[in-house]
């Protein structure tokens, strides 16, 4: 096939992370042919992983003008679409697909993808089932299960799916990624620390990553521990100070974490952090229990206080 070698070391440089040779080689194949239909498909991904929105749409649609009736062409548009949140396009696309393919097996992992970038739980679930029934146990849809879970509120059973997915597959980086956040949030540190390690030593350049960097990098500081442990405290002393208590953790958390990034990056010592990170976490202990309590007062008589 022409530029079949190119078009290969091109989306091994993608997967590798090095986007500007992959679009180096790309736009020389395409500068000799302009309507290839693997390279312009490639060079839309290449443009996702850019965050060029428009880009993507753009090729996209131009391919599919090219090759109206290829499979392949079709599908590719569903999913840059349903990522791109153009979700009722995604949707008209689908329901074309399934009109002309309907023999496809592509068909559920479509629809997957369309669900789960809608936020569409029901039909997610109902996606789930089938899936099962083609294909028992396996990561993808332990780590689909999870997401559920996590729409849910439930980071235990989402952590519960992440670990059974890295049992099924220990180089899915997905699947760590579900597993770290999902014990970050539930304060397993142990846990979040060594599932943002894997995931981190699996696909350390993939842009979804840099939460998972600056967990990671949370989790080692002696002091984030105490930060933890004021919080949850406060947590336990005033069980009405409600949910937000997690938000000022995560918060908190998240923001030493990048801080500690970036003095790792220049070379200064984490020690000089410490008293800093040790003070906002007794900061963090008093404001949330003293003004919850003193909000909890001022409530007026007739208002019921209930855990939703």
């Amino acid at each position: 096939m022409l530029h079949h070698g190119q078009i290969e070391r091109a989306d091994a440089l993608l997967n590798a992370g090095n986007t500007a040779a992959a679009r180096r080689i790309i736009s020389d194949v395409l500068d000799a042919d302009p309507q290839n239909r693997n390279a312009l498909l490639l060079m839309a991904h290449i443009e996702q992983r850019d965050n060029n929105p428009e880009k993507v749409l753009e090729i996209c649609r131009n391919v599919l003008a090219l090759y109206p009736d290829s499979e392949r062409v079709r599908g590719d548009l569903i999913v840059h679409l349903a990522k791109l949140k153009n979700h009722d396009e995604a949707r008209t696309a689908l329901d074309m697909y399934i009109r002309d393919f309907p023999s496809s097996t592509q068909i559920k992992d479509l629809k997957v993808i369309v669900h789960i970038n809608r936020g569409d739980i029901p039909a997610l679930k109902r996606d789930l089932v089938d899936l099962r029934a083609d294909r028992g146990d396996n990561p993808t849809l332990n780590i689909i299960d999870g997401y559920i879970a996590e729409a849910e509120g439930s980071d235990a059973g989402a952590f519960a799916r992440g670990v059974r997915a890295v049992q099924l597959e220990p180089a899915n980086s997905l699947a760590h990624n579900l597993a770290a956040r999902t014990a970050f949030r539930l304060f397993w540190l142990p846990s979040a620390m060594r599932h943002a390690r894997a995931c981190l030593a699996i696909d350390p350049i993939s842009p979804h990553m840099r939460g998972i960097r600056r967990m990671s990098i949370a989790c080692i500081f002696p002091p984030v521990l105490l930060a933890c442990c004021a919080l949850r405290l406060a947590g336990w002393m005033n069980p009405n100070a409600g949910p937000d208590i997690n938000l000022r953790l995560i918060g908190s958390v998240y923001l030493i974490g990048a801080l500690g990034l970036a003095l790792e990056n220049i070379g200064i010592p984490r020690i000089i952090f410490y008293p800093a990170v040790a003070f906002s976490a007794l900061y963090l202990f008093v404001e949330t229990f003293v003004v919850a309590k003193r909000e909890e007062k001022q409530l007026p008589d007739d208002i019921e206080l209930r855990d939703y």
